[in-house]
């Protein structure tokens, strides 16, 4: 039997679950799936086996993510939360595979606009998903304890 006990909030309100926090670090477990690919496999597969110039195949993904610079503040700015995370799956989910299992021949415009897409939709997934975590408390050390599960779950990805 585990004896660890979480102290109460700074506002005396009982600490968050560990089972609510298993249901909110969750989705970052597959948002590590998708990104950490991007970095580390995807370059050399579109460069080795679709035969796209390794430097076009860098530069098409440093554009898409240059893109970030303009819409992570917009969507930061969206309001509501869950709607945008609701929205933004089905994108990430659709884009994901498009980049990852591309068809035919694909070329450098390919790649820059379905990784455009990807990252786009990421930031409609994460953004939210981690803002809301920042809501979910105004004690410093739940929301610590909030991060934590949900980085750990995007460790684990």
């Amino acid at each position: 039997m585990n004896t660890t006990r979480v102290p109460p909030c700074a506002d005396d309100r009982p600490p968050l679950r560990r089972r609510f926090m298993v249901y909110y670090g969750l989705p970052h477990l597959t948002h590590a799936v998708v990104t950490l690919p991007m970095a580390l496999f995807i370059p050399a597969f579109y460069a080795d086996d679709m035969g796209l110039p390794l430097a076009g195949v860098g530069a098409a993904i440093a554009a898409s993510r240059v893109l970030d610079m303009f819409i992570d503040p917009l969507v930061g700015s969206l309001g509501r939360r869950k709607p945008w995370i609701a929205a933004g799956t089905p994108l990430l989910m659709f884009s994901a595979w498009m980049v990852f299992v591309p068809g035919g021949q694909p070329s450098l415009l390919y790649l820059l606009g379905w990784a455009s897409l990807l990252f786009l939709a990421f930031t409609l997934v994460d953004l939210p998903h981690k803002a809301w975590g920042a809501e979910l408390s105004t004690d410093y050390t739940e929301r610590t304890r909030v991060a934590a599960w949900r980085e750990g779950f995007g460790a684990l990805g």
